[in-house]
């Protein structure tokens, strides 16, 4: 369990300093189960919580 608590620690690390250095970008995946109709229970963009 350490081996695995070192290992994300030093790539979250490596994250970090690739995202403050422009190497890296932040991307947003989210899945859901799909209503009846085929919508998803939550809007399709963050607008909504911008505005």
């Amino acid at each position: 369990m350490t081996d695995l608590i070192s290992v994300s620690l030093i790539y979250m690390t490596g994250s970090a300093d690739a995202f403050a250095h422009d190497c890296m970008s932040l991307s947003q995946i989210a899945a859901g189960c799909p209503l009846a109709d085929g919508s998803l229970p939550y809007p399709s963009s963050r607008e909504p919580v911008y505005t």
